[in-house]
Formats: structure tokens, C-alpha cells, sequence
């Protein structure tokens, strides 16, 4: 029954607007850093590639659904988990006042994170991916893994766009009656067939000097 509970929670991962909690309260306890650790898993997201084939809602979406309140306690709890995480016992951990400035910190320059992209930031954290963690724990260290994602995420998002550029090149190469091709790619294709087939074409040597040699008489009178 806790599988099949989970595998339909799963779905919901993929976060349409319709299947977020309608309440904010609840939406913390079903999405908390606990339960999203076993719906990540179970979606088989590793990275920030896997991450960018997915479907979720952002912060900034969800700051618009709930309000941005309920966002800051979201990723408080995200900062509180890490703490628990990391912290032995001569490690001081974040203040309130910390939390508070990192996750509007975090808001305003990642609003467009989504729920398992904030989750591999601090499961690359914890698995020390940005550097080992101990000491004093502070919002630079987690701003800074935040900034290390955001490029990878980057790179991600750009090699999804290249694969799908790819893929519907050669959909059109294979047949283009398959979708109606817009004349302006058309005509695009047909230069480039042109530009290399002038490339390709034998260089005659000889010819070209003997039109140098021409020019050059014809310019000087001799």
C-alpha cells in the first residue's frame, strides 16, 4: 500500500498547478526535504540534466499559487535539513537570522528553481560535491553550491535544446513531408546545400592563374 502511495505521489512530482496542495501547511508536509528524497529517487533524478527532462513547478510559481511567506518556510526547511545533516557536535550551525537572509537570498536569484533542482543542490552539498562542509555553516557556502548548480543547470537546459534541435533536423532530412517545412528554413537548407557544394567543387589551379595573369593585363594596358 506505501508503494503504490508512493508511485501515485510520484506522478505529482511532475507538478502541474492542479495537483499542488490547496493549503500552504499542507503543501510543506507533503513536499518536505524528507518526502521529496524518496520521490527524487524513485523519478531516478541525479542530476541536472535528468532534472531538466522533467516537468515541476518552480518558486516563483509556487510563490504566486501560495504566497512568498510559504516559500521562505520551504526552503527554511531545506537549510534547517542540511544543518541536521551536517552539524556534529562542535559545529555551529546557522542562526535564524541566517536562514531568513539565505532563502530570501535564494528567492530572489533562484526563483526560477524548481523542487528537484533545490533538492540536488543540497544532496550535492551533502555528498560534498562543492567542497567539504565543517566548521561553522553559513549562507555562503549554500549561495555558492546554489550558483555551481545554476551553471550546470545551464549546460543541461542547452543540451536538451541541442539534442531536440537535432532530432527534428533529421526528422526533415528523413522526410520532409512528414511536417510542413517553413519556406524560410527551406531556403536556408538550400544555401547551405549551395555554400558547400561550392566548397567541394575541384580547384583548378592553372585556370585561376591564367585569370589572374588576364586581369593583371587588362588592369596595367601590358
Amino acid at each position: 500500500m506505501e508503494n503504490s502511495n508512493l508511485t501515485e505521489t510520484s506522478k505529482k512530482l511532475s507538478i502541474k498547478k492542479k495537483a499542488l496542495p490547496s493549503s500552504p501547511d499542507a503543501f510543506l508536509v507533503k513536499f518536505n526535504p524528507s518526502a521529496v528524497l524518496r520521490l527524487v529517487r524513485s523519478l531516478e533524478i541525479k542530476n541536472a540534466y535528468t532534472a531538466a527532462k522533467k516537468s515541476s513547478i518552480s518558486l516563483a510559481k509556487l510563490r504566486k499559487e501560495y504566497d512568498e511567506p510559504t516559500v521562505l518556510a520551504y526552503l527554511n526547511s531545506w537549510i534547517l535539513n542540511f544543518n541536521d545533516f551536517v552539524s556534529g557536535k562542535d559545529d555551529k550551525q546557522m542562526t535564524e537570522f541566517q536562514i531568513e537572509e539565505t532563502a530570501l537570498l535564494i528567492i530572489d536569484n533562484y526563483y526560477y528553481f524548481t523542487i528537484p533542482d533545490i533538492y540536488l543542490v543540497f544532496s550535492n552539498l551533502k555528498k560534498g560535491k562543492y567542497g567539504k562542509v565543517f566548521g561553522e555553516l553559513n549562507g555562503v557556502l549554500i549561495l555558492r553550491a546554489f550558483s555551481s548548480y545554476s551553471t550546470e543547470r545551464q549546460i543541461a537546459f542547452k543540451k536538451i535544446e541541442k539534442e531536440q534541435s537535432t532530432a527534428l533536423f533529421l526528422k526533415y532530412a528523413k522526410n520532409e513531408k512528414c511536417v510542413p517545412m517553413p519556406n524560410s528554413m527551406k531556403n536556408r537548407k538550400k544555401s547551405i546545400v549551395t555554400d558547400f557544394s561550392e566548397i567541394l567543387k575541384p580547384v583548378d589551379i592553372e585556370k585561376k592563374k591564367r585569370e589572374a595573369i588576364a586581369k593583371m593585363k587588362a588592369k596595367y594596358k601590358f
